[in-house]
Order: structure tokens, then sequence, then C-alpha cells
């Protein structure tokens, strides 16, 4: 998948999408936990 900005062809990283896509579907059960549930990659 591409993404066009400024002019420039970029890939989409798909793993970031995948969890923002995964986290939108979700977010009514998950709204109430710290950060949404997510786990820090950190």
């Amino acid at each position: 998948m591409k993404l066009i900005t400024n002019n420039k062809v970029e890939e989409i990283p798909r793993d970031e999408l995948k969890q923002c896509i995964s986290m939108a579907m979700m977010y009514h059960k998950l709204k109430h936990l710290p950060l949404l549930g997510v786990k820090n990659k950190i």
C-alpha cells in the first residue's frame, strides 16, 4: 500500500496500520483501560 504526501510516495507501515484499525474496531470494549489496553513496545 502506498501513501502520497507532499508529492512523495511512501510505503505505509503495515504493522502500525493494522494495530490502529484493530484498536478502532475494539474501542468501545477498551475505552475504560489505560492507553486503551495497548502494551508499550519500549
